[in-house]
């Protein structure tokens, strides 16, 4: 039998894991911003990494995690469009 939708639960799982991403990311964002600024480094090569770090990269990875918080948020939406639609639907298992 073909089953179309998704499984809530499912759904759900990968919100989370979706939302941990996020944390994860900005977390490490946090850690490597830390550890350039409280390491002892000076000269060209120095200033450049920092640069590139504060104009390019930690900039990307901030958008990465936002990128995965509305995709958690798309997720939930339709998890919950889910539910609704399983609610109405004759022979439909209620979540």
């Amino acid at each position: 039998m073909a089953a179309w939708g998704q499984d809530p639960e499912h759904l759900d799982r990968l919100a989370w894991s979706l939302l941990e991403g996020a944390d994860e990311v900005r977390s490490a964002v946090t850690r490597i911003s830390n550890g350039l600024a409280d390491t002892w480094w000076t000269g060209t090569d120095a200033r450049r990494c920092r640069d590139e770090w504060d104009g390019v990269h930690r900039l990307h990875l901030r958008r990465a995690a936002d990128a995965l918080e509305q995709l958690e948020l798309h997720v939930r939406a339709v998890q919950r469009a889910q539910r609704e639609a399983s609610g109405r639907m004759p022979g439909s298992v209620p979540w």
